[in-house]
């Protein structure tokens, strides 16, 4: 049992980096687009960011709480 723990741990942590490595991207991604548009004011600049951020940020969430939700289920029936 603790080798399976150990081992949706593992799996967890490395979900997790890749998110983080997503989330990272895309947002290296939005201010490389963004900073290619000059003509904008910068409140609808910040704005706009600020969205994507938030986007980016909920879904992250998301999936990190379903990998949680898995991993919880797969202990769960581990046990049965």
């Amino acid at each position: 049992m603790d080798d399976l723990d150990s081992d949706s741990f593992l799996g967890q942590k490395e979900e997790t980096k890749l998110l983080l490595a997503e989330l990272a991207q895309a947002l290296s991604e939005l201010v490389k687009e963004e900073q290619s548009t000059n003509w904008e004011p910068f409140e609808t600049h910040t704005h706009q960011l600020k969205s994507q951020l938030q986007a980016d940020s909920k879904l992250f969430r998301r999936r990190l709480m379903h990998g949680y939700e898995v991993l919880l289920e797969t202990l769960a029936k581990d046990q049965e």
